[in-house]
């Protein structure tokens, strides 16, 4: 942990040195990221930061950690439709972390043990959707969730040829309990690929959704 404590420290010290008139703003915005994941919707929230605050005024800074690799934009989509850049609201959105291991150095203390007994989705399951939110993306799979007016959230969509695929973050003995994706399924059938949904469970599938456990979404892929 006394590692991860200097990792983050470094990160400050580059935001500090190479953030100019913006570094107390990106500051901001890095040491919130934890406690706004460990919400249950998960939604960056900039007034939370400071009230009033405005996408104007931290738009810039949040991309400067986007752009140094340090976090991950995930926006919001209101449309269940494709192309995903004409239904993006870029006011709404998450904003993942670039690293687990770390961002449990920034919660609560002694939090590491919790995850190394198998207690994954403490705080709202925040560690267990950034977890997924960083191997998606290295499989270049861009983020984005959809949400219409805060019913159904979908965690994770992307295009996979015409159709939309949906990834779901489950936690516990209820991870068949999905019904956001159930909705999703009754409302949009014909455009949606593939529903996966990712819990601590085995793999398997039922009614057409199949069932990974975490591990194994290092093998997810986008397919054309």
């Amino acid at each position: 942990m006394t590692n991860q404590k200097d990792i983050l420290s470094g990160y400050r010290n580059d935001i500090s040195k190479y953030a100019g008139t913006d570094k107390m703003l990106v500051k901001s915005v890095f040491d919130a990221i934890p406690g706004q994941l460990s919400k249950q919707d998960k939604r960056f929230i900039l007034a939370s930061i400071e009230k009033n605050a405005s996408r104007r005024k931290y738009g810039a800074p949040t991309q400067w950690l986007v752009d140094a690799g340090m976090a991950y934009y995930s926006f919001n989509v209101g449309s269940f439709e494709l192309p995903f850049p004409s239904n993006e609201n870029l006011k709404l959105y998450k904003l993942f972390f670039v690293d687990n291991g770390l961002m449990c150095a920034m919660m609560l203390d002694n939090i590491q043990a919790k995850v190394l007994t198998g207690d994954i989705f403490v705080n709202e399951g925040a560690l267990a959707e950034n977890y997924l939110a960083g191997e998606l993306i290295k499989h270049g799979i861009f983020l984005n969730y959809y949400d219409r007016k805060s019913k159904h959230e979908l965690d994770f969509i992307f295009p996979e040829g015409n159709k939309i695929s949906i990834i779901e973050v489950k936690s516990g003995k209820d991870y068949k309990k999905h019904s956001s994706l159930d909705m999703a399924q009754k409302l949009f059938a014909d455009k949606i690929g593939r529903r996966i949904v990712i819990s601590g469970n085995n793999m398997e599938t039922e009614n057409g959704i199949l069932y990974l456990p975490f591990y194994m979404s290092m093998f997810i892929r986008r397919e054309v």
